[in-house]
């Protein structure tokens, strides 16, 4: 029911779970999708606090009542949940320092803490939040969407691009050619940087790669604090371009770029943008 997005059914399939198996947690989760899917936010606000009758022990419970207190603006309430929920990851932690779900665990309260104070309208006390929970859990999710919502609350317009040597470089009929430039994040945020390309023209394609990776028109990287990543900008023909073509680079102004491509039968001037 819930898949099918029937979820006035779903909920009563989840009501008569939860009397079937009161000490179920996914029942308690079902049943409060469904309401909060329904959009009846005070009732799913009540069944979070049922799973916390049902599971006191589990942050889980703790943090579903914060998310379910968000929506009915009850930020205070929704604190005292995080708060509880933190108090049992940190002590899960500390019985296993070397268990992963436990650190990751922490770091969950920690993103939800800061989506607390967000959607409260304090920025300042979310940041530090973020920076704990990237901390408590490296190299997951929880550290890739803290650290993307930090980089969404740094100042715009700061990011700089430059040119990264050679201005101008040639392909045959069907090759490609590059050219390097460097992105540059001069805050001491972490940054996530959008770049997009306005004006190719039919039948070429340009490309920003770095590694491995090769993104076709736009590209979106993040950056870490005053850090830098060069990037080749690829143009190439999808079609004969009638013999050997150049493309020719040049800064409009900190953030923007200027490539003009000039094939027997094709001109044309290409925007790049940082954002």
């Amino acid at each position: 029911a819930a898949n099918r997005e029937q979820f006035a059914d779903a909920l009563r399939w989840y009501a008569r779970a939860v009397s079937l198996a009161p000490n179920d947690g996914q029942a308690y989760d079902g049943e409060y999708l469904a309401a909060y899917e329904m959009r009846d936010y005070a009732k799913a606000a009540d069944i979070a606090k049922d799973k916390t009758i049902a599971a006191p022990s589990d942050p889980e419970s703790w943090l579903t009542v914060a998310s379910a207190d968000l929506p009915l603006k009850r930020y205070a309430q929704a604190r005292d949940a995080a708060r509880e929920a933190l108090t049992l990851a940190v002590a899960a932690y500390a019985k296993d320092p070397t268990k992963a779900k436990s650190a990751y665990e922490v770091g969950r309260v920690w993103l939800k803490m800061a989506r607390v104070e967000l959607a409260a309208g304090n920025i300042a006390a979310a940041r530090p939040f973020l920076r704990d929970a990237s901390a408590a859990a490296p190299r997951t999710i929880v550290a890739q969407q803290a650290a993307e919502q930090l980089a969404a609350l740094a100042p715009s317009g700061n990011v700089i691009v430059a040119l990264g040597g050679a201005v101008k470089a040639s392909g045959n009929a069907l090759s490609p050619a590059h050219l390097f430039v460097t992105v540059r994040n001069p805050g001491a945020m972490p940054r996530v940087v959008h770049l997009s390309s306005a004006g190719v023209p039919p039948h070429w394609v340009l490309s920003f790669c770095y590694g491995t990776i090769c993104d076709p028109y736009k590209s979106t990287l993040t950056l870490a604090p005053r850090a830098s990543r060069r990037i080749e900008l690829q143009v190439a023909p999808l079609a004969d371009a009638g013999g050997r073509w150049s493309m020719t680079i040049q800064a409009a102004n900190s953030a923007t770029l200027r490539v003009a491509i000039s094939a027997k039968a094709t001109r044309a001037a290409v925007t790049v943008r940082a954002t």
